[in-house]
């Protein structure tokens, strides 16, 4: 078992988010400095870059780290590889989670002893920009996970999430797509 330090390890994962990144990382770091916790930012590009990202984070002193396995499930792994912290939070690169919401998903994590806590966009107060079909159909699905695998859950389909560190490291992650996020689940359980 590795040693892991205290703090938040956040890993955004990237594909072409340069411009994203520009307008999230200054939030992402704004509300990690109000928990008041160590951190860490991780970003997770391409294996092969295809803008400048690796700049950005420069810039924001985020740690720019190329993609190991193909796919997001890849990504997701090359993430937990890098995380150096007791606490891993993913989130997406392209602005469709809302960093302000990071100081709560941390509380609740530190409060409830939580091996996982999701980040919902189907609670009182969470939010989505997708189109209704799309709600729907993700909200049929949510069901269908939250029967067929017994997790209690709004939103299994969310990579907005915080982790347990060393409980990821110590699973083994087959699926290479968004699967993972179920897979995780069930591994973790």
């Amino acid at each position: 078992m590795e040693i892991i330090d205290k703090g938040i390890s956040v890993v955004l994962l990237a594909y072409m988010e340069e411009d994203n990144l520009k307008f999230l990382l200054p939030q992402i770091i704004n509300n990690l400095n109000k928990i008041g916790q160590d951190f860490e930012i991780l970003v997770i590009d391409t294996a092969e870059p295809l803008d400048h990202t690796r700049e950005v984070c420069t810039e924001f002193n985020a740690r720019y780290i190329n993609q190991e396995w193909p796919g997001f499930g890849g990504a997701f792994k090359t993430g937990i590889k890098y995380a150096n912290k007791e606490k891993f939070m993913i989130l997406d690169s392209d602005g469709s989670h809302n960093p302000n919401n990071i100081p709560e998903i941390n509380k609740k994590f530190d409060e409830g002893n939580y091996d996982i806590v999701i980040g919902s966009r189907y609670i009182k107060g969470g939010e989505t920009n997708d189109k209704k079909t799309s709600v729907v159909m993700s909200k049929m699905l949510n069901l269908a996970f939250r029967i067929c695998l017994g997790i209690k859950a709004h939103d299994i389909s969310t990579d907005f999430r915080m982790y347990d560190t060393q409980q990821l490291k110590n699973v083994k992650l087959d699926n290479k797509n968004y699967d993972v996020l179920q897979e995780v689940l069930l591994k973790t359980k």
